[in-house]
C-alpha cells in the first residue's frame, strides 16, 4: 500500500470514529435522563460480557481472515468462523442458563429469561461484526467498514433513546445496541454481497481441516492471550456488578465509557500513524524509531495532561451539571480514572513497538502482569474493606503502573534491545 493511501485510510478511520463517538457521547445526555444507573449497569455488563466471549466464540480465527492469499482459504476461514460463532455462542447461552438458574450468580436483575437470551445474542453479534471488520480488512473496503461504524453508532443510539421514551428499562439499551449491530451488518452485505452467497460453495471437510491446522495458532496463541487482556481489561465491572449492584455498576460503566473517549479518538488513530511511519524505517533503523516514539510520547504528554488534571479535580462537578446530581458517583468514578487514562494514553504506542519486532512473548507476559496487578488489587481493596470508589482508585493505581511498565519496555525496545521479557 502507498504511503498516502495508507494516511488516506488512516484519516477515514480517524473521522469515522470521531463521529461515531462524538454521536455516542452526545447521546449519552439524553440517555442519562431516561434511565437509571441500574439500567446503564444492566448495558454496562452485558456489553463486557460480549466484549470479552465475542472475539473468543470464532477462536480468534476471524483474526486470521486477511492472511490467506488464495479465496478459497480465505472463504474457509469466514466460514469456520461463523460456524464457530454459532455453536459456541449457543453452548454459552446454555451454559450462562444453567449458571443463572442454580443461583450462582446474585445478579437478580439479569436473572431475567429475557437478559439470559440477549446475553449469548449480544456475543454472537459481537462475534459476527468482528468477523466481517476481518473481511473488510481484506478487501481493503475501508469506506464500508467507516460507514458500517457510523451507523452502529447513529441506529442504536437513536433506538436506544426511543426504547427510552417508551419506559423501557435496562433491557432498551442493551436491545438498542444489538439493533445497531444487526443494521450496520445487513449494511456489510448487502455491498459485499458475495460474502454471503457462494460462502460455502468449494468448500469440504478437509478444506476446513486444512484452515485448521494452518492457522492452530490463534486459537493456540492469540485466545489465551486475548482472554488474559479483555478480562483484566473487564474485570471492574464484574466485580461491581457481582459484589455490589447494577445501579453502581452503571455510575462505573458510564465513566469508564466517557472517560475512554481520548484513548479512543486521539490515541488509537495516532497508534495507527506512528505504526505506518515505524513501519517503514523496519528494524534495522533503530535510532528513527527511538526518536520517533519518544517525540510521540512527550506529545501525548502534553495533549493528555490537562483534561486527566481537570478530571481528577472537577470531576464529580462536571458529572453532575452535564448528567444530573444521580451521577455524581460517576463523576467521583470519572476522577479517580484520570491518571490511568492519562498513562494509558502515553503507553499507546507500546503495542506498536512489541508488534515491529516481533516480541510476542513480552506483550503476553505484560498482558500476565495486567491481569494478576488488576485482579489481586481489586480483591485485596475489597479485602481490606475499602468502599467502591477507593477500590477503582486502587485499581486506578494498578492499571497505572501496568502502563507505566508497559512503556519502559516498549522504550527499552525502540533503542535495539532484545531482552527476553519485561
Amino acid at each position: 500500500m502507498k504511503a498516502s493511501s495508507f494516511f488516506r485510510n488512516v484519516g477515514l478511520f480517524a473521522a469515522a470514529s470521531t463521529v461515531s463517538r462524538v454521536i455516542a457521547a452526545l447521546s449519552v445526555l439524553i440517555l442519562t435522563r431516561l434511565y437509571d444507573p441500574s439500567d446503564f449497569g444492566m448495558l454496562s455488563m452485558v456489553s463486557s460480557i460480549a466484549m470479552v466471549a465475542g472475539p473468543l466464540v470464532t477462536l480468534r480465527y476471524a483474526a486470521a481472515i486477511p492472511l490467506p492469499r488464495t479465496q478459497l482459504s480465505a472463504r474457509g476461514l469466514i466460514a469456520l468462523s461463523f460456524l464457530l460463532a454459532a455453536g459456541c455462542s449457543l453452548l454459552f447461552g446454555i451454559a450462562l442458563f444453567i449458571l443463572f438458574r442454580t443461583a450462582v450468580f446474585s445478579v437478580a436483575e439479569l436473572s431475567s429469561p429475557v437478559v439470559v437470551l440477549l446475553v449469548p445474542l449480544s456475543v454472537f453479534l459481537y462475534a459476527v461484526q468482528d468477523i466481517y471488520g476481518s473481511v473488510l480488512v481484506r478487501e481493503r473496503a475501508f469506506s464500508v467498514s467507516a460507514v458500517a461504524s457510523i451507523l452502529h453508532s447513529l441506529i442504536g443510539e437513536t433506538f436506544k433513546i426511543a426504547f427510552g421514551l417508551f419506559g423501557a428499562n435496562g433491557i432498551g439499551l442493551v436491545a438498542g445496541n444489538q439493533v445497531g449491530y444487526v443494521l450496520a451488518t445487513t449494511f456489510v452485505v448487502r455491498q459485499r454481497w458475495t460474502l454471503v452467497v457462494g460462502l460455502f460453495d468449494g468448500l469440504t471437510i478437509r478444506n476446513l481441516r486444512r484452515v485448521i491446522r494452518c492457522y492452530l495458532q490463534f486459537p493456540l496463541y492469540r485466545v489465551p492471550s486475548h482472554a488474559l487482556m479483555s478480562v483484566s481489561a473487564q474485570f471492574p465491572i464484574f466485580f461491581t456488578a457481582l459484589r455490589y449492584d447494577l445501579a453502581l455498576t452503571g455510575q462505573l460503566g458510564l465513566a469508564i465509557s466517557l472517560i475512554a473517549l481520548p484513548v479512543q479518538l486521539l490515541g488509537r488513530t495516532i497508534s495507527s500513524v506512528h505504526y505506518g511511519e515505524i513501519a517503514t524505517f523496519g528494524r534495522k533503523r533503530p535510532e528513527e524509531v527511538h526518536r520517533l516514539t519518544i517525540r510521540l510520547i512527550g506529545i501525548m504528554a502534553l495533549i493528555g495532561i490537562f483534561p486527566a488534571a481537570g478530571l481528577l479535580a472537577f470531576g464529580p462537578a462536571i458529572f453532575t451539571i452535564a448528567f444530573g446530581r444521580k451521577w455524581q458517583l460517576a463523576g467521583e468514578f470519572c476522577s479517580v480514572l484520570a491518571p490511568a487514562v492519562f498513562f494509558q494514553v502515553l503507553q499507546i504506542t507500546s503495542s506498536n513497538i512489541f508488534d515491529l519486532y516481533s516480541a510476542q512473548r513480552t506483550a503476553f507476559l505484560l498482558n500476565i502482569q495486567r491481569s494478576i496487578l488488576v485482579i489481586g488489587t481489586i480483591l485485596l481493596a475489597d479485602f481490606g474493606g475499602l468502599a467502591a470508589v477507593m477500590v477503582i482508585q486502587a485499581y486506578s493505581v494498578a492499571v497505572s503502573l501496568h502502563y507505566l511498565i508497559s512503556l519502559m519496555v516498549a522504550y527499552r525496545y525502540s533503542r535495539g534491545r532484545r531482552d527476553k521479557g519485561p
